[in-house]
């Protein structure tokens, strides 16, 4: 796992995941913030939250809809997760 390869050559590496995004922004930023040893004020991050972003979603999470061979790939994977914390 790379986040293991990372840590043995001695870099700090943290996964960033977009379900952790979805379901606590704030949270979300206060961590990476914490990880950076970055003082985050709550108003701060809350003030850009409502900002919003440029940024959407653009396909569904049915691995049909974009990809044809679908079924060839959840054969061979299935719902297959690799976690990222040790």
């Amino acid at each position: 796992m790379e986040l293991q390869r990372l840590k043995r050559y001695g870099i700090k590496a943290y996964p960033i995941l977009y379900e952790e995004f979805l379901e606590n922004k704030h949270a979300f930023f206060k961590r990476i913030f914490k990880i950076l040893n970055v003082d985050a004020d709550d108003k701060a991050i809350e003030k850009s939250i409502g900002k919003g972003t440029a940024l959407k979603k653009v396909h569904s999470n049915d691995i049909s809809e974009f990809i044809e061979n679908h079924e060839e790939i959840m054969e061979r994977f299935g719902n297959r997760f690799t976690p990222w914390w040790d």
